[in-house]
Order: structure tokens, then C-alpha cells, then sequence
């Protein structure tokens, strides 16, 4: 219907097992019902247990279908405490990716840095 949407998710294989990925579906969840969806729909393969582990974990009905496995999750309506999560939420990922950018940014620039000054130093000592 109009009002399902569907989730998927892959955790790079040496971030697994770090809550990434149910974090992103809590995130996921939060982000749908504020705008509106009333079901989630999961599908994945049924040897991926990782993810309906996830989705089970969440609330989600999961039915198995021989090699594939579909979930599905009834979320309630948006919120005054939903919104304001996400917002708060959004807020803080942003504010961390500004620093982590700030902190590559300088050390680019010092790497630089050490870099024009190795290549002073070695021109000064190649003078004398």
C-alpha cells in the first residue's frame, strides 16, 4: 500500500557485530512513522540471521518461505516524542560528522605541513 515502506540494510563485514545495524533500523523506524508509513516491510534471505534477528527484536512478525524470509512491522502514528527523537537525533549526527571532518580536515593539513617543512629541510641541507 501507500503507506508501507520497505527496509533494508547491509553492515560492511568488519563493522559487524557493533549494533550498527540495529541502530539503523531503530532509526529507520522512527524516520517512517513520522512520515506516515504504517508498515515496514523486511525482506531478506533466511539464512540471514543477523537481520530477522533485528527485525524480530523490533517487533516485526517474521514468515519464512523456504530460502527467503519477509517481515513485517506495524508502527504506530508519529508522535510529539518521535519527532522531536529524530530531530535531536539528526542533530547530534550531524553535529559528529562535523567534527570527525574537521579532525581529517587538520590532519591533512599537518600532514602537509610536515610534508613542505621535510621538503625545506632537506633543500637547506642539500645548500650547505
Amino acid at each position: 500500500g501507500r503507506h508501507s515502506a520497505e527496509f533494508g540494510v547491509s553492515v560492511a563485514p568488519h563493522a559487524r557485530g557493533r549494533g550498527y545495524g540495529e541502530q539503523l533500523f531503530a532509526r529507520a523506524v522512527r524516520h517512517a512513522r513520522n512520515e506516515g508509513v504504517t508498515r515496514l516491510i523486511i525482506h531478506a534471505l533466511s539464512e540471514n540471521a543477523a537481520m530477522l534477528a533485528i527485525a524480530r527484536k523490533g517487533g516485526a512478525t517474521v514468515v519464512r518461505d523456504g530460502s527467503e524470509s519477509q517481515a513485517h512491522l506495524e508502527l504506530p502514528p508519529a508522535d510529539f516524542e518521535s519527532n522531536v527523537t529524530e530531530l535531536l537525533e539528526e542533530q547530534v549526527a550531524r553535529s559528529q560528522y562535523w567534527v570527525k571532518l574537521g579532525r581529517h580536515r587538520l590532519r591533512q593539513g599537518w600532514r602537509r605541513l610536515a610534508g613542505w617543512s621535510g621538503r625545506l629541510m632537506r633543500r637547506g641541507r642539500s645548500r650547505v
